[in-house]
């Protein structure tokens, strides 16, 4: 817990830490004198707070840097993270008698526990209450942001509707902010005005809320999800209950804070009387949320495939491709005539990547092995502005000479907006990372790496990959392994004799530090090609691929390097593996896992042809396996039409975070308000 704790040292948040790491002090010295059975209990108590720990810490730095850098979507998903990470304490704070105010609650732990406990649980609830009070003012600029997107549209009864609603959110947000800040402040504290406050939005019957659930219903309707604004409408709906769900949490942890519980013990009898009140009003405000957010959850989950559907499929056959990844929708050539690609990468700059219809920069290999690049823009289709199609503005030839791969992420530097991150992967076995900005003019060198003669076991690099700031899973114990990377560079290496005993996959991390893993864990042949999302390193062979946290690949690349040994098992990531290909399916050519939940797969089929799947999963970490995505049975693949590929990629709808970041949350919380 103190290592998760000193992540935050630097931040605007480290006097809260400071606090928090002296309140573990506290609960150790106090833990020496339990009995037995409440020594039991507690240690049962800590592990939940520790497990929180990790995913309030990752979620605070999130908000922070989103903040700072004016991203303020990935800023509020960062107190989104946060608040999901509550959930496992929140139930157990309420156990231990936080905020007990009302009789009849009940104590899950014994009183000695309760009382050594709620101090820590206190401390967390207290600076979660901090960082939503220190950024709840910037709502304002989320809400400006939503309106500018909206304003120049032609406007109608959706449009309008989703920003009543958003602003009665804000409203209300805000309100509820202020009423809440002024709990911990010395006077000009009135719970009757509080409860008053909470009162004021209806959840069950109110005009803000119906108008909601109708443009939620809209966003449902399979007749206008082909609408070219279907994903600014439910960026604009996912935007708005987000503001609400913060205030709704904001509300549930400050009232059950030892603040209240002080005031409450030093108010007089009326004082008293009044902190019920507001503690009842509270929570019958939270209960009723409950079930609301119980319904909008199910409503997130019927539209999490439209929304998957919506990411752009790009894709060579062997003339450059792209369209909706929905199979009902044919895909569409953008015009590059007579060019042929053997190889590809699409990307966009880092502040495009919050625009409905970015930029994006096309980087290609021809069959001569030259790097080239174009500009492609979305625009309307003749006759109509409800579909998009694509053009390309040609802008720059010729880059970089015999290459044999290319991978091309958002720049990372908000000043230099319009950049990207392309890694150039060349035959005398180079790998150059490369500045390119929107015309795909180079702009300086930030990454290199030859392979040497001192990699006694490699003949050849064959493919490249990167992520930058890889996510950590909260329950994933190799987390540490993360600290301090800001990027990892991913390699296949070709072995000098065929039949080497061992398979790796090289890694350079934050551009410089080399290490590799083994893949025989994973497969018995050398891996045909690695691919990366945000959350996991993916290789796959001709048969099967298998996936594995980056923070276990670095934990595992690190302890190998470190023993010095042969290969062995205690050298390999925990790779999960999956074999459940497309029916019909005899080897897989291309795979490319989305950062919304899916894979799309080229796969060689029996007559030959190069056919292309996609599939939604869900990861069951516990039984190691993949799954489709309801977590029932193997993989549910389903071919897009008129597709073929040699190579492609897919790239997520671009408020897909914000979607995800709102359905986790509302996931995470059900117990909570089951209570």
């Amino acid at each position: 817990m103190q290592a998760s704790l000193q992540l935050l040292n630097t931040s605007k948040f480290a006097p809260q830490a400071a606090t928090l790491e002296e309140q573990l002090g506290v609960v150790q010295t106090k833990a020496a004198a339990l009995g037995p059975q409440d020594l039991l209990q507690f240690n049962f108590a800590l592990q939940q707070v520790a497990a929180a720990l990790p995913g309030i810490t990752s979620g605070v730095l999130l908000a922070i840097e989103g903040f700072d850098d004016g991203d303020l979507l990935s800023g509020i998903q960062g107190i989104m993270d946060s608040c999901a990470s509550l959930v496992p304490v929140i139930g157990l704070a309420l156990g231990a008698g936080i905020g007990n105010l009302v009789p009849g609650i009940g104590t899950a732990v014994g009183a000695a526990v309760g009382s050594v406990i709620g101090v820590l649980i206190g401390s967390i609830f207290t600076m979660v209450g901090d960082i939503l009070g220190f950024f709840a003012p910037k709502a304002e600029t989320l809400a400006q942001t939503v309106q500018n997107l909206l304003q120049n549209q032609k406007a109608d009864e959706v449009h309008s509707g989703i920003r009543r609603a958003h602003h009665s959110f804000l409203i209300y947000a805000s309100t509820l902010n202020d009423q809440c800040s002024r709990i911990a402040a010395k006077g000009n504290f009135q719970p009757g005005v509080t409860a008053r406050v909470i009162d004021q939005l209806n959840f069950v019957e109110g005009n803000t809320m119906t108008t909601y659930w109708d443009v939620v219903d809209w966003l449902a309707d399979p007749q206008n999800q082909g609408h070219r604004m279907w994903p600014l409408i439910l960026n604009g709906a996912c935007s708005a209950y987000t503001v609400l769900l913060l205030a709704v949490i904001r509300l549930h942890s400050l009232v059950t804070t030892n603040i209240m519980l002080d005031r409450y013990r030093d108010a007089d009898a009326a004082g008293k009387a009044e902190l019920k009140d507001l503690w009842n009003a509270a929570a019958a405000k939270v209960e009723v949320y409950g079930v609301a957010s119980r319904i909008h959850l199910m409503q997130l989950r019927a539209l999490t495939k439209p929304t998957q559907d919506r990411g752009t499929l790009w894709r060579i056959e062997p003339h450059l491709q792209v369209g909706a990844i929905d199979p009902a929708l044919a895909p569409a050539g953008i015009g590059i005539n007579g060019w042929e690609w053997k190889k590809m990468s699409v990307t966009v700059g880092s502040k495009e990547q919050t625009l409905p219809e970015p930029v994006y920069q096309f980087y290609g290999i021809g069959t001569d092995n030259r790097l080239y690049y174009w500009q492609v823009k979305p625009g309307t289709g003749p006759g109509t502005a409800e579909t998009i199609t694509y053009r390309t503005v040609e802008t720059s030839h010729d880059l970089a000479a015999d290459l044999k791969d290319v991978f091309a992420t958002p720049g990372t530097n908000l000043s230099m907006a319009d950049h990207a991150l392309v890694y150039e992967l060349s035959h005398n076995n180079k790998i150059e990372g490369k500045y390119r900005n929107q015309n795909g003019k180079e702009a300086g060198t930030f990454c290199s790496f030859t392979l040497s003669p001192g990699h006694a076991e490699f003949a050849a690099l064959t493919s490249v990959r990167a992520v930058h700031d890889p996510y950590s899973a909260a329950d994933d114990l190799r987390n540490s392994a993360l600290q301090g990377v800001k990027s990892i560079v991913y390699a296949t290496a070709e072995p000098k004799t065929p039949n080497h005993p061992v398979h790796r996959v090289l890694l350079l991390i934050n551009d410089r530090e080399q290490r590799s893993i083994s893949t025989n864990g994973a497969f018995a042949e050398k891996p045909f090609g690695v691919a990366v999302d945000q959350d996991y390193l993916w290789v796959f062979s001709a048969g099967k691929f298998a996936f594995a946290t980056h923070a276990s690949v670095l934990h595992f690349a690190k302890h190998s390097l470190a023993t010095g040994m042969p290969h062995s098992p205690s050298d390999e990531p925990p790779w999960i593996i999956c074999a459940d290909l497309p029916r019909g399916a005899k080897s897989i050519a291309c795979l490319y896992p989305c950062d919304d939940g899916t894979l799309v797969a080229s796969v060689a089929s029996e007559s030959g042809s190069l056919d292309v799947y996609s599939a939604s999963y869900h990861v069951d970490a516990p039984g190691r396996r993949l799954t489709a995505y309801d977590g029932q049975g193997p993989l549910q693949w389903t071919r897009i039409r008129d597709c073929r590929a040699q190579a492609l990629e897919k790239l997520p709808l671009y408020c897909w975070p914000q979607f995800e970041s709102l359905r986790e949350t509302l996931e995470a919380l059900q117990h909570t308000f089951a209570r």
